[in-house]
């Protein structure tokens, strides 16, 4: 009876093989997307502006934090900038990659803004650019980045 199990045993295993396989493959696809998006000057710079906007996240309320938080919002502001020279893929159109600049210029905009309230002690101001900045960073996404990545 335990041979018989066993035997049994061995062969799900052994037919269920390419189903895990094919399980793993599918499931590395999204870090290979994720590589290839990170290693795009674009992917680049925008992972170095989601380093800032974490720090501001830890540190936005936190009147101690300023020159911290001024070097934050300046880092956005200057990353922003650099990005206007990179539309994504996504942006096929002139119009497209107006709008794209123009997201970019809003959002290095609206970091200055961050910039200035932070080195005044203006907490609130500084979280209101805070927000700005993450709900400009959710718009830009929903329109430049596909459902499927």
């Amino acid at each position: 009876m335990q041979a018989r199990f066993a035997r049994l045993f061995l062969i799900a295993a052994v037919a269920a093989l390419p189903l895990t396989q094919s399980l793993q493959a599918s499931a590395a696809s999204p870090d290979v997307r994720a590589e290839e998006k990170e290693n795009s000057e674009l992917g680049k710079l925008m992972g170095q502006i989601n380093k800032h906007l974490k720090s501001l996240k830890k540190n936005i309320e936190d009147a101690a934090q300023k020159d911290s938080n001024v070097k934050d919002f300046n880092g956005i502001a200057e990353l922003a900038d650099k990005c206007k020279a990179h539309a994504p893929e996504t942006a096929k159109t002139d119009e497209e990659k107006k709008t794209y600049a123009d997201m970019l210029g809003q959002m290095a905009a609206t970091a200055k803004d961050g910039a200035k309230a932070a080195g005044a002690g203006d907490v609130e101001g500084a979280k209101k650019a805070y927000e700005a900045l993450k709900k400009g960073k959710a718009d830009g996404h929903k329109k430049f980045i596909p459902a499927d990545k």
